[in-house]
């Protein structure tokens, strides 16, 4: 009897020391910068440009729309001050679901993605050029 509470006593212990283990996935925070309509953005030898606003069809805050709409920006890409390319993202329902579509530079050290377009419109509200300006992701 006396090797029956002990062999219990043991187990009883052993389960109270026991604890849950949850694994986390410890991802890089994200580094956001904003390129302003008009301004670069240079890292070493790569510049980025923001030159044109394509289309803005994105549905305005206090109004009802059929879809949410679509925002098509331009971007010229120098390399060592040479123009190289000119990258058009569209920030719109397929970016959302395929982040490759916003990817606007990437290398084995370097990765650059369009992130979202602000400011979003307003009902009402007319957004000046000026005030446009792209969030990218940065990744090193």
């Amino acid at each position: 009897m006396k090797s029956f509470v002990l062999v219990l006593t043991l187990l009883v212990s052993s389960f109270s020391f026991a604890q849950d283990s949850i694994k986390v996935k410890a991802e890089t925070p994200k580094i956001l910068t904003n390129l302003f309509y008009g301004n670069s953005l240079r890292f070493d030898a790569l510049e980025f440009k923001f030159v044109k606003v394509v289309t803005d069809s994105r549905c305005p805050k206090n109004a009802t729309c059929v879809w949410a709409g679509e925002i098509t920006v331009l971007i010229n890409i120098y390399t060592d001050g040479e123009f190289s390319e000119q990258k058009s993202l569209n920030f719109g329902s397929k970016s959302q679901l395929n982040k490759e579509l916003l990817n606007l530079f990437s290398s084995e050290i370097l990765k650059i993605t369009g992130f979202k377009v602000l400011p979003y419109p307003i009902y009402g509200e007319k957004i000046n050029i000026e005030d446009y300006y792209i969030q990218l992701e940065v990744k090193n």
